[in-house]
């Protein structure tokens, strides 16, 4: 039995255009994966209606891609959520609507590819057989009834999940409650669940320019001028996240994807076509680092090493759960990760099975990750704050 061959391309080059299908071609050609007369939903990611570079899909790359599916004689669309061109809407000219319009115009394709607002499509609901903490999910209809699906983010960190790339950009196609529903259960695992039903013919990352830090909303850019393709959502994540600087074992979502079989087992059995990972590798600003300093300015202490994003994403959560309790934090420290020993606390909360040689140092909270909710409650009871978890959305 042949091992399966897992292929994934990297171009780099200043022009959108070239920089896309240089990639493309690396791959066989975009005719390869598109055919005449096909419906093609391209999926960037938009970021909840505002622009921003290195935080949203380029608008360049976006019209690249909506190019060269109409040179195959397809049909394209760019939905995504809240993805509408109207003038009189608030703050348009800061919405994505008004930059993908425009970049489309710029392009002189703007009459060939609608814009769709994946909010406002039907949406059904379908089961997910594979699923592990997602049964059942709503999801737009056109992602569902098109021939073609093109997988289309930006190359970013994220403050819950380390990196935010093609598995995670799939969840713009659900409606706000489902994303909201996604977060509350095992998020990492739930958007894995979504891409055993969800598969993408096409999955472009654009690393054009890219955004770490504070990611997904507050990213700082950094131009690379990279473009990362592949077929499998999986294999193409591993690729992009090796040229970020993260290891696969730091990633909790992409060691979901591997134990379900959604892919490649281990980035050596990817082969790499065009650019080679070291030749652009680009170690990014974590998220992770961004948040600590900001802990710090609230007087909160945060001890953390090797942290899985697992731990990280359920720990981050809470700063949203907390609401305006976390500014009641001072004083109190949390520790993440490979931890084998610290200091006693007088408000420490030691969170997942990794650091379990210091549970005695605090108010220890065990899981593989522990749920949120858990951890919340830890930290309420060693804060001495009280009160319920903030319901979200």
């Amino acid at each position: 039995m042949t091992k399966e061959t897992y292929q994934i391309s990297i171009s780099k080059n200043q022009d959108a255009y070239k920089v896309v299908k240089e990639a493309l071609d690396l791959l066989g050609g975009i005719e390869n994966f598109i055919k005449p007369g096909e419906s093609v939903l391209i999926k960037p990611n938009g970021l909840f209606m505002n622009y921003k570079i290195g935080t949203v899909t380029s608008p360049e790359v976006v019209a690249a891609v909506a190019k060269l599916v109409l040179e195959t004689g397809a049909k394209p669309i760019v939905g995504e959520n809240d993805l509408v061109y109207d003038p009189s809407l608030p703050n348009f000219e800061n919405h994505c609507g008004k930059y993908y319009h425009d970049a489309l115009v710029a392009a002189g394709i703007t009459d060939s590819v609608p814009l769709l607002d994946t909010m406002q499509d039907e949406m059904i609901e379908v089961d997910i057989l594979q699923g592990r903490v997602i049964k059942r999910v709503k999801i737009a209809k056109t992602a569902l009834s098109v021939d073609k699906l093109i997988d289309l983010p930006v190359m970013k960190t994220h403050d819950q999940a380390q990196v935010t790339m093609g598995i995670k950009n799939l969840k713009g196609v659900l409606p706000l409650t489902e994303r909201i529903r996604f977060h509350e259960e095992n998020m990492e695992q739930a958007i894995v669940d979504l891409c055993s039903l969800i598969r993408p013919q096409l999955v472009i990352i654009d690393g054009t320019t890219a955004g770490e830090g504070l990611g997904p909303g507050d990213c700082t850019p950094v131009q690379l001028d990279l473009i990362v393709a592949g077929v499998n959502v999986l294999a193409t994540d591993m690729v992009g996240a090796a040229v970020m600087g993260f290891e696969v074992s730091q990633i909790k979502f992409l060691k979901y994807g591997i134990a379900m079989g959604l892919g490649p087992k281990a980035l050596s059995d990817i082969e790499v076509l065009g650019c080679p990972i070291e030749s652009v590798k680009h170690p990014f600003v974590t998220a992770e680092s961004v948040v600590c300093r900001q802990y710090q300015e609230m007087g909160v202490e945060v001890i953390s090493n090797n942290v899985c994003s697992g731990c990280w994403a359920e720990f981050r959560h809470i700063y949203y759960s907390m609401g305006e309790d976390r500014n009641k934090l001072d004083g109190v420290t949390f520790v993440l990760g490979k931890i084998t020993e610290i200091m006693q606390r007088d408000k420490a909360v030691i969170i997942g099975n990794c650091a379990r040689s210091a549970a005695g140092a605090g108010c220890f909270v065990p899981g593989c990750p522990p749920h949120h909710t858990e951890i919340d409650a830890a930290t309420r009871k060693v804060s001495g704050i009280g009160g319920e978890p903030k319901k979200l959305g």
